[in-house]
């Protein structure tokens, strides 16, 4: 059953098992599970009940009047009551009616609501949700939040910025779909070829934009918002990517959105072009098209999503920062094992590619050291110094860095920067603090691929979700997602040991490692493998 569930969603049942042990409940109810779903303050669950008006603090205290704690701490397996089965098979039914394939907590939600009796569903009925309005909201989802734009893969992103650029070039101060429609001849992937292939061309578009819109009167000074009818294509834009089983938000998506929106300028444009169904069929057509064999350009495959997952607000920060005339340098301060590194790594790609604004286009990363930070730079308008691991001896040689060209990325840890505090007088201070149990999981998702490699093995969702939730309960002296990033190694390595051939790493794998380590645990102490319902079957 649990195939289909995202990471978030299977979070959330894991938790509802956790708040029934909290308890002392031998059984899953319907009242764990809404627990469940908001049990972590800024989950995803949290941000969709309070999308539809259900607070998590009120309704936790609601639901905690109702229950009554058992004497014992239950031991082993804890079954779902059958009315929490068919929670969970409503979920997967309203999921599948919507056309959606996957099921989100949102889905959990509207299973919720179809139990005709229970806690769960008294406590959501005193906050007056009607079933059919909850549907509607999922299936016109909000624009919002880092969960929504941690979607995009990097070429949406680029498509984006591109887009932002063509609104300051023509003076405009705000980002509508027809400017969304310019970006996405920015950058290659499914949409431009879709748009190349029906014999639209990005000049014919402006050219036909400047003669119904012209030019602004001034140019925009500050950040160009979103006009409301380019939020709802975005809105369309995910829409589609479920629609279409892609669990995330690509070029081509975006010009579906834009033809879905259907009223707003970068629609009316591509009509005058070509009609709707044609847009769309060819977008469709390319993405199911099989490479063709051989030939010399085959159809572009859907975009691969973003290699730094979670991290779009401190990229965003820096680039920012680098943009400034003054201060102009970047310190990123986190603990080892944050991604500090990687943050750095993913601003030097999106700058390989291109998907920065136009004065970062030209600038090159230069990887150096204290010692060799402040020798001669031969372009240092184009140049950017990247120190990492900056330590206390390093402070004299990054405030002589600090007070003019090149600019700087410097990475320390909190210890060091609070030893330091006048840094912050030469550097703009970026914390880097440890990523969300969602955003740890797509970290490893993207390393999987490597570990799967280097230990010949298979290492299952399961894994990667249970390497997160575990290290993050046992191991308290370091932080995510480096841990989580150790236990994968570990496990694979264990396996390859044991088994002497190519096997499966999975959520049992991993608890194994735990449970050598909390084998001398009290009696009423819980064993990490009951943690992980997904195992229990």
């Amino acid at each position: 059953m649990f195939e289909r569930f995202t990471d978030r969603a299977r979070r959330a049942v894991i938790l509802a098992q956790e708040e029934a042990r909290d308890h002392n409940h031998n059984w899953i109810g319907t009242e764990h599970m809404l627990l469940g779903l908001v049990r972590e303050g800024e989950s995803l669950g949290t941000e969709f009940l309070a999308s539809i008006g259900v607070p998590a603090a009120g309704m936790r205290e609601r639901v905690e009047r109702t229950l009554t704690r058992g004497t014992t701490t239950p031991s082993g397996h804890i079954p779902f009551t059958p009315a929490a089965k068919r929670v969970l098979e409503d979920a997967d039914r309203e999921s599948t009616e919507l056309g959606m394939h996957h099921v989100g907590v949102e889905h959990l939600v509207l299973g919720l609501l179809c139990e005709q009796d229970g806690i769960a569903t008294r406590v959501l009925g005193a906050y007056g949700l009607d079933l059919e309005a909850v549907r509607e909201r999922v299936r016109k989802p909000a624009v919002s939040g880092s969960e929504f734009f941690g979607r995009f893969t990097d070429r949406a992103r680029q498509a984006l910025m591109a887009g932002q650029e063509s609104a300051r070039k023509l003076n405009h101060n705000h980002l509508g779909t027809e400017h969304i429609l310019l970006g996405l001849f920015a950058v290659e992937g499914v949409a431009v070829t879709a748009l190349h292939n029906l014999g639209i061309s990005h000049d014919a578009v402006r050219e036909q934009l400047i003669r119904t819109a012209g030019f602004g009167t001034k140019p925009p000074t500050d950040s160009i918002p979103f006009t409301v009818r380019a939020k709802k294509a975005l809105e369309l834009a995910l829409k589609d990517a479920l629609t279409l089983g892609h669990n995330y938000i690509g070029t081509e998506h975006l010009l579906l959105g834009l033809m879905r929106e259907g009223e707003g300028t970068g629609a009316q444009l591509l009509r005058g072009f070509a009609p709707q169904e044609r847009v769309r069929g060819e977008v469709i057509r390319l993405l199911a098209a099989p490479p063709p064999a051989p030939a010399p350009a085959p159809a572009p495959a859907p975009e691969p999503p973003p290699v730094v997952v979670g991290r779009e607000p401190e990229i965003q920060r820096i680039m920012q920062i680098l943009m400034r005339k003054s201060r102009n340098s970047a310190l990123l301060v986190g603990e080892p094992g944050t991604g500090r590194t990687s943050i750095v790594s993913g601003l030097a790609q999106r700058i390989a590619q291109g998907g920065v604004p136009a004065s970062l286009a030209d600038v090159r990363l230069r990887a150096v050291d204290a010692t060799t930070a402040g020798e001669a730079v031969e372009d240092p308008d184009r140049t950017v110094l990247f120190l990492d691991d900056v330590r206390p001896g390093d402070a004299d040689a990054l405030r002589a860095l600090g007070r003019g060209k090149p600019r700087v990325i410097a990475v320390t840890d909190p210890d060091t920067f609070a030893e330091f505090p006048d840094l912050g007088a030469y550097f703009q201070v970026v914390p880097v603090g440890e990523p969300t149990h969602a955003e740890a999981v797509g970290i490893l998702k993207q390393l999987r691929r490597e570990y799967e490699a280097h230990h010949q093995v298979t290492i299952t969702d399961d894994a990667l979700d249970a390497a997160v939730a575990l290290s993050a309960r046992h191991i308290t002296d370091r932080v995510l997602p480096g841990k989580a990033v150790e236990v994968l190694d570990e496990a694979g390595a264990r396996v390859r040991m044991t088994d002497g051939a190519a096997q499966t790493v999975d959520a049992c794998h991993i608890a194994e490692l735990f449970a050598d380590q909390t084998a001398d645990q009290a009696a009423d102490e819980p064993s990490v493998d009951d943690r992980y319902i997904w195992a229990m079957s």
